[in-house]
């Protein structure tokens, strides 16, 4: 079985075609090369004993938990059925079509992803994203560690998470609450802290990045999106995009970048629209190339 290195312990990831039950090879950097199928399967096995939950999202945001194959198999061929009790495994087939705008094969969000809610002990939480992405016809697949842990609280028979309720100042993510009430049941429920803990604790060390440091000509990252290849720099003029074609990446197939990375750029513009990429950004970032050793 393939494992990514960066999947978090007793959770591997395997990506397999249509028709051959054996593993995709999958590069050290997650490059797949060209994939010659009508679609992909992404295949999560967390261990017994590993509390994580697959679900996908929407381009709306909404939320459905995914199927667990081991609890209910396809069929008594089903290889997930000769796991060990108390194993789960998650699934997600991906499209692969031909490109509008280039003419070769691709994915497309959000279709080419499958998010994984992974407990950290005493409450706390982390996000992560597997997709299947392609730059000019070459195939990656991508582990993304999304935002910073966050705590649930048990209240009476509810999941109460502050991180994602609405409030004044944001709208939250509602859907998302729905599926914490849904799969943290049981002993997961009664392992969450009771409400009254709310400020007792503060997250583990993987914190939020600072954003000083930023001069003319250069943008802190903000957040980039492995599965929509896009992200958000932080400039003196104000939050400009940034899409993967206008990253250089020195050493990397793959261009990306990574919350807190400081970056130059050649201009600001304004961005290019189109049906699939239309934005509320005001200003794109154009040649953007890593500035080495500026992290936070």
């Amino acid at each position: 079985m393939n494992v990514l290195s960066d999947a978090p312990k007793g959770i591997s990831i395997s990506l397999y075609s249509q028709t051959n039950p054996t593993p995709i090879e999958i590069d050290a950097d997650g490059c797949l090369g060209d994939l010659p199928w009508k679609s992909v399967l992404i295949e999560i096995v967390v261990d017994p004993g590993i509390e994580a939950y697959g679900f996908n999202v929407t381009e709306n945001a909404d939320v459905t938990p995914s199927r667990d194959w081991h609890l209910k198999p396809g069929d008594e061929d089903d290889p997930a059925c000769k796991l060990p009790p108390g194993t789960r495994v998650f699934r997600r087939s991906v499209p692969i079509t031909e490109s509008e705008m280039h003419g070769h094969l691709t994915s497309k969000y959000p279709n080419n992803n499958i998010r994984l809610l992974q407990g950290l002990g005493n409450g706390y939480y982390q996000l992560w994203c597997i997709a299947v992405v392609c730059q000019d016809g070459e195939f990656f697949l991508t582990l993304e560690k999304m935002y910073t842990p966050f705590r649930c609280y048990r209240s009476g028979v509810s999941v109460i998470c502050p991180t994602y309720l609405a409030d004044g100042k944001r709208p939250g993510w509602p859907p998302f609450i729905t599926l914490l009430n849904r799969v943290l049941k049981g002993e997961a429920f009664e392992a969450l802290p009771p409400i009254k803990a709310i400020n007792e604790a503060k997250p583990p060390a993987d914190g939020a990045k600072k954003l000083n440091g930023i001069s003319e000509g250069e943008g802190r990252v903000i957040w980039f999106s492995e599965a929509q290849q896009y992200g958000m720099l932080n400039t003196k003029q104000g939050p400009a995009r940034i899409y993967w074609r206008e990253i250089s990446r020195p050493g990397s197939r793959r261009r990306y970048l990574k919350s807190g990375e400081l970056v130059t750029y050649t201009e600001l513009a304004k961005p290019h629209l189109t049906r699939a990429r239309d934005t509320g950004f005001k200003l794109e970032a154009v040649g953007v190339a890593l500035k080495s050793g500026a992290t936070e």
